[in-house]
Formats: structure tokens, C-alpha cells, sequence
């Protein structure tokens, strides 16, 4: 639980230090199908396993913060595995609709049974997508690459992409 609250804080803080320029934020719902990653065994996703994020966007007119947090309630690579809390932050750079960028993310393994519940190490994302808006709402649709640590990008294969989309409300 301290991590959590310690990860809202950092959010909390990189938003309200982020001038925005275009005076916009956005609320976000979205859906993550995951990979089972060749080299990162930490997370015990397999392929096809669906998580489900809420997130709030503070944009500027070049880049935008996500903080956003990701529930997965049914893994299957892991029987012990009840559900995964990840909260997670993003600095997305924009142009148009496209959007790129990284994030940082940790996640909570709540686990069934005797076994103790546990957090991650933190790891990181690099993220691609777009973004089309449509009035006061935005449909995207992102690829995810996450990996442990920055001396494992050499290990990179595209099966280990994860694929999202989401829908987004500006204001």
C-alpha cells in the first residue's frame, strides 16, 4: 500500500509541476491484452489475458502525463494468482494523433491461499499509438512494450508487445 500511495504522490506531483499549455486534461477507460513475456517472468501474464485501466491525462501542447492504474482480474500463467493492481505513470510526446513515449510501472500481485501478496520491482513501458479525437472524446488504440529493466532492450521480441485501447473524455 505505500508504494501505491507513494506512486499517486510522484503522479500527483509531475501533474501539477506540468504547465499546461493547452489548458486540457482527459479521463481515460481502457482495455490491455497481455503477452507472456520470453524474458521477463515477474508478471504472470499469459498470452491473451485482459486488463482493464482508468487514468486521468494532464496534457500540454507537445506531451502529456498519464497516472493511471490497471486491474487484472484473472491471470493464467499462475494458479495462485487471484488479481494485479498496477499503477502506473507515462510521458506520452504527441504530434496529431500519434503518441509515443515511457512509463514506469509497478505492480501488486495479490495472490490466493497462503501464499503473501506482494509488489513487483518496478519496471518500465515504452508506448506507441494514436489518438484520433472525436468532439470532446479521443478512441486510441497503443502498443506496449514493457521490459524489467534498460540493459534488457537487446532482449526485445515483438511477441512480447502488449496491445491496448482505450477511450478518453477531454475537458
Amino acid at each position: 500500500m505505500q508504494k501505491l500511495l507513494r506512486w499517486l504522490v510522484i503522479g500527483g506531483l509531475a501533474a501539477a509541476l506540468a504547465e499546461p499549455a493547452c489548458g486540457q486534461s482527459a479521463v481515460t477507460l481502457g482495455l490491455r491484452r497481455h503477452a507472456e513475456h520470453a524474458s521477463f517472468h515477474e508478471l504472470p501474464f499469459g498470452n491473451g489475458d485482459l486488463s482493464y485501466a482508468a487514468g486521468y491525462e494532464l496534457h500540454t501542447s507537445a506531451a502529456l502525463w498519464q497516472l493511471a492504474l490497471d486491474y487484472a482480474p484473472d491471470v493464467t500463467r499462475s494458479n495462485d494468482v487471484h488479481a494485479l493492481f498496477t499503477p502506473q505513470l507515462n510521458l506520452m510526446f504527441k504530434d496529431r494523433i500519434w503518441r509515443a513515449g515511457v512509463g514506469v510501472l509497478d505492480s501488486y500481485i495479490e495472490r490466493r491461499g497462503p501464499a503473501s501478496d506482494e509488489w513487483t520491482s518496478p519496471y518500465w513501458q515504452f508506448l506507441f499509438g494514436v489518438s484520433v479525437p472525436i468532439h470532446k472524446f479521443a478512441l486510441g488504440a497503443t502498443v506496449y512494450y514493457p521490459f524489467a529493466h534498460w540493459g534488457a532492450l537487446g532482449e526485445f521480441d515483438f511477441r512480447d508487445l502488449d496491445y491496448g485501447v482505450s477511450l478518453s473524455y477531454m475537458f
